[in-house]
């Protein structure tokens, strides 16, 4: 959603977006929120865990870590050229192929 938010312009004036931050923030809040709800009603809720699941204090690092991440990365973004993305992206993909073959 926030994608396609952010290269789409409305309205008469045909402006962007202007909350993609706010959006980012709410988005990742939501997801953060969700899982956590998830992991409770599968039974992980208590201290030691239940049904063989890890208890919920060993999800908080990495779910905080998710919902921060991605907006930070969208900030530091901004600050990188287009081509200079690209490159990343194709750098990071080829290193997943190359991951995924070996494995």
């Amino acid at each position: 959603m926030q994608e396609a938010l952010s290269t789409k312009r409305f309205g008469v004036d045909q402006e962007q977006f202007p909350y993609l931050k706010a959006l980012n923030g709410v988005q990742s809040l939501a997801c953060f929120l969700w899982a956590g709800l998830l992991l409770l009603l599968a039974g992980g809720g208590s201290k030691e865990g239940r049904r063989g699941m890890p208890p919920v204090w060993a999800y908080w690092k990495p779910g905080v870590t998710n919902s921060i991440g991605p907006a930070c990365g969208f900030e530091a973004l901004k600050n990188i050229s287009y081509p200079a993305q690209v490159c990343a992206v194709t750098h990071a993909t080829a290193a997943t192929c190359t991951a995924a073959i070996a494995i």
